[in-house]
């Protein structure tokens, strides 16, 4: 009985759901089809072309349109006249000048060239009498002086080389300060252009942090502290 009721259920809700869907469906067809409730759209056929092909188009003073209805064309400029060819134009009559008078000058006269003078005839000079070149004397060689020995130069005794500038600095070693002798670092020199014109660094660039060291001085006190420092090391080493 219950299985009955449950398939009488079913199919009651599937009729009345078919049911409804047909019905909304013929109302929708029907709402759809109703030509009272629809509206025409129609497009007029214009009888002017939407674009002129014209260059002298009026373009001052215009609405943005789709078309070129509304534009006006300029006016072409009224021709000038053209003059006839059959009249001919006013001559101009050109008054010759009277060509210059020219006066010629009157030709100087002509100076008779100077007779030339006579040359004189060389007189004979008397020939000069010949010179006698005596022969030059040959010079005899002069004697030359013996070498004399020169000295051996006597040996100077060597000078210690000389040490660099150094400073003095103080360490600390075990419980005594020790002086020891360190060169110092050399100062960076800076070109004059470079810091005009700005492309010098604006911290000094360091390329040496410790000075380095000579040598130390070596003291009593010095020795018997390293002493002291070495068995201190050699029996932590052991223990």
């Amino acid at each position: 009985m219950l299985l009955n009721r449950k398939a009488k259920s079913a199919i009651i809700v599937l009729s009345g759901g078919i049911i409804v869907s047909a019905v909304a469906s013929t109302l929708t067809y029907k709402l759809v089809n109703d030509k009272s409730q629809s509206q025409r759209f129609t497009i007029a056929n214009l009888s002017k072309p939407n674009f002129i092909s014209n260059d002298n188009l009026d373009l001052t003073d215009i609405q943005p349109t789709i078309t070129d209805i509304n534009l006006k064309v300029k006016e072409k400029p009224t021709p000038l006249p053209i003059p006839d060819p059959t009249t001919e134009p006013p001559k101009i009559t050109i008054q010759p000048t009277p060509d210059p008078i020219v006066v010629e000058p009157k030709p100087e006269p002509i100076p008779e060239p100077p007779k030339p003078e006579p040359i004189p005839e060389p007189q004979p000079q008397p020939e000069p009498d010949p010179i006698i070149v005596e022969p030059e004397p040959i010079p005899q060689p002069e004697p030359q002086p013996e070498p004399v020995p020169e000295p051996e130069p006597e040996p100077q005794p060597s000078s210690p080389p000389s040490l660099p500038e150094t400073d003095v600095a103080i360490i600390r070693f075990g419980d005594i300060n020790v002086r020891v002798h360190v060169e110092p670092i050399p100062r960076r020199e800076y070109n004059k252009n470079d810091i005009n014109k700005g492309i010098a660094n604006r911290k000094p660039y360091i390329s040496e942090v410790s000075s380095d060291l000579k040598y130390v001085e070596v003291t009593e006190e010095l020795r018997r502290e390293n002493r002291k420092q070495a068995g201190k090391a050699l029996r932590n080493s052991v223990w």
